[in-house]
């Protein structure tokens, strides 16, 4: 029975015995709006830094109550909430989504904003 992975395997990369879990099948469901690429992050801080440096402007969301398809929770939080930078959302398991911000401005209006609501549903961010 293979392990479930942390948060750090699932950012910096699984290994090849963990490709049967859930997880496998969340990177594949990442996508970015608007249509250009992310700045790439600085990859020579070593250890814990480089993870740190790149999770530091993701929130964890959750539509509670429903289940919709990823591509219209992206097309929802995107209106919802009219960001002026590039974010990236990744589905994981149990109904969760990490979203990544290119912008730490984004992430504070969003984190201040709210309380968002999704065909009658409340969305949950967390950091």
């Amino acid at each position: 029975m293979s392990e479930a992975l942390s948060l750090v395997d699932f950012v910096v990369g699984v290994n090849s015995t963990a490709l049967n879990c859930g997880v496998g099948r969340a990177k594949k469901k990442v996508r970015q709006r608007p249509e250009l690429s992310m700045e790439v992050f600085d990859s020579t801080m070593d250890g814990n830094g480089f993870i740190e440096k790149k999770m530091a402007l993701s929130v964890m969301i959750k539509l509670l109550g429903r289940k919709i398809a990823f591509n219209t929770l992206l097309n929802k939080v995107s209106i919802l909430w009219n960001i002026r930078g590039q974010f990236q959302l990744m589905d994981l398991e149990s109904d969760f989504d990490l979203v990544r911000f290119q912008d730490k401005d984004d992430l504070d209006n969003v984190l201040l904003g709210g309380p968002y609501v999704v065909f009658g549903h409340y969305l949950s961010v967390r950091t």
